[in-house]
């Protein structure tokens, strides 16, 4: 909607040509500051469609087929050293993210692991912590699902990390307190 209907919506499928595609490609990139990553996934999304109307005799080819997509840019990370990871600890504590980010930091989980985890994924008495679900948006929904492969569901070690389980053990205290009063 915000930018293939715009560039191409009024062009009929049989005038889509290999340069009115390249040239959108260079449009989005240049004037919508789009990533090339992103434009790659625009290139799979109208080669799909178009492979559709293929199929279905609506084009006599795929345009698409003929058209290089942008090169990839590898994801650049960037990590906080220590000294930048306990500033941020000292800031957080005491407030509501002092445990989304003590998981972070601490274990290296992802938003959607933190938010996936469950009373039940967590041993204090082991001092473990086990990531069986994340949990993610899908459109308006909230999805629970498994992670996406079998070696992102683990058991990490948290006995030697005090000031985590000994937060753990007061928020498991608060939650009990909760369920308890209800």
């Amino acid at each position: 909607n915000a930018h293939l209907i715009p560039a191409l919506g009024r062009v009929r499928i049989c005038d889509l040509t290999p340069q009115l595609i390249e040239s959108y490609y260079a449009w989005v990139m240049r004037n919508k500051n789009l990533a090339s990553n992103t434009v790659r996934k625009h290139h799979v999304l109208l080669h799909s469609a178009l492979k559709l109307a293929y199929r279905q005799g609506i084009i006599d080819s795929n345009p698409v087929d003929r058209v290089e997509p942008p090169r990839l840019t590898p994801a650049r990370q960037t990590f906080y050293n220590a000294e930048q990871l306990a500033r941020l600890l000292d800031l957080s504590e005491g407030t509501a993210l002092e445990l989304p980010i003590k998981l972070a930091g601490y274990l290296g989980l992802r938003r959607s692991e933190i938010v996936g985890l469950r009373w039940c994924d967590v041993d204090l008495a082991r001092g473990t912590v086990s990531i069986r679900s994340v949990r993610t948006a899908a459109g308006p929904r909230v999805v629970c699902k498994a992670p996406k492969t079998a070696g992102s569901m683990r058991t990490l070690d948290i006995s030697c990390v005090t000031d985590l389980t000994a937060l753990l053990e007061r928020q498991l205290a608060a939650h009990r307190a909760l369920m308890a009063e209800r």
